[in-house]
């Protein structure tokens, strides 16, 4: 007998011939003060995605409401193999969390602002 019950809440489909591993997946709240929980995959190939869900549960269907495409806010092409992935207070002197990302050449740091009304993201 187990204590807890699982439901699917959101899936995505990210990319096609991709290869991912246990370090490709990070779940971090970001975004200053609204600290909302947002999904960050890097693939192998460079690719970096973060998405901030909106799934809801929808009563009728007794089903989540699922991916829509607005839950993708950036998907951009690093250039190299994510290899890991952190975020953390990476810089002296600033509160910020920051998006740590490591590739097989070099060590990036992103600060990350979302716009809130913009329609155009970007790193």
């Amino acid at each position: 007998m187990s204590l807890f019950k699982t439901k699917e809440w959101w899936r995505t489909q990210c990319g096609v011939n991709e290869s991912f591993d246990r370090r490709s997946l990070l779940v971090a709240p970001l975004f200053g003060a609204d600290r909302k929980d947002i999904v960050i995959v890097g693939s192998h190939s460079g690719c970096l995605r973060i998405y901030s869900p909106l799934s809801q549960w929808i009563d009728e269907t007794k089903l989540p409401s699922g991916y829509k495409s607005t839950d993708l806010i950036i998907e951009t092409q690093i250039g190299d193999c994510i290899v890991d992935m952190k975020t953390g207070k990476f810089v002296s002197g600033s509160q910020d969390t920051r998006l740590a990302i490591l590739t097989s050449t070099k060590l990036i740091i992103y600060s990350i602002v979302l716009n809130q009304g913009s329609v155009e993201y970007g790193l």
